[in-house]
C-alpha cells in the first residue's frame, strides 16, 4: 500500500512539473534580446487580476496572456513605448509598474508630502508643550 501510495504521489508531480513547464513554451520564438525586452516590458507592468504583482511574477491566466501578447507584439516590431501605449489604452495607466506623474495622479504624489509637513508641525507643538509643562 506505501509502494502505491510513493508511485501516486511520483506521478502527480511529475504530471504538476509539465503543468508548470507549459507556460514559458511561447518563449522559444524571440530572440535573446528580444526576451530581454519582454521581460523588462513583464516587470514594468501589473498583472490587472493579482494586487500588486507584475506579469513577470503572476501566473494568473491574465498575465500568461499579456506576456504571450507582448512577445508577439515584439516580434512583430513594435517598439517599447507602443507596446506600452497600447496596453494603457486597452487597461488604462493602471497597468503600468510606476505611477505616472501627470494631472491625474498629483494627489497621490503630494498627499505623502502633505501628511509628512503636517505631523512634523503637530510633534512640534506637542514637544514645546511637553518642554514647557516639564519646566
Amino acid at each position: 500500500m506505501k509502494r502505491l501510495i510513493f508511485i501516486f504521489l511520483l506521478f502527480i508531480s511529475f504530471a504538476q512539473n509539465g503543468v508548470n513547464n507549459a507556460f514559458s513554451a511561447n518563449e522559444d520564438f524571440l530572440s535573446k534580446d528580444q526576451e530581454l525586452r519582454a521581460i523588462k516590458l513583464f516587470k514594468a507592468t501589473k498583472c490587472m487580476t493579482c494586487s500588486g504583482e507584475s506579469l513577470y511574477e503572476s501566473q494568473s491566466a491574465f498575465a500568461v496572456e499579456m506576456r504571450s501578447f507582448i512577445r508577439r507584439q515584439i516580434v512583430s516590431g513594435m517598439t517599447d513605448e507602443q507596446i506600452l501605449d497600447i496596453l494603457k489604452q486597452r487597461y488604462g495607466s493602471a497597468i503600468l509598474g510606476d505611477t505616472p506623474y501627470n494631472a491625474e495622479t498629483y494627489f497621490l504624489w503630494i498627499t505623502p508630502i502633505f501628511l509628512a509637513v503636517i505631523i512634523s508641525v503637530f510633534m512640534a507643538l506637542k514637544l514645546g508643550r511637553l518642554k514647557k509643562s516639564a519646566q
